[in-house]
């Protein structure tokens, strides 16, 4: 889960123009400071509205990965 939130958090500073070095590290495991074009509220809700299937499905879902 941590690992799809952190490519979530890649892909929402490379689409606001920000490099995807911009995300920084968790100060602990899932708590991340901000980061450059991220919702956390809306990745979340993302998250919680597809119920819960398998990580390797919500990644599917949420990134459109293979």
């Amino acid at each position: 889960m941590w690992d799809l939130e952190h490519e979530a958090r890649r892909r929402a500073a490379v689409a606001a123009g920000a490099s995807a070095d911009a995300v920084p590290a968790p100060k602990v495991v899932g708590g991340y400071p901000s980061t450059p074009g991220f919702d956390e509220r809306a990745h979340l809700e993302a998250v919680i509205a597809h119920g819960a299937p398998p990580i390797s499905i919500l990644r599917r879902i949420l990134l459109g990965d293979a």
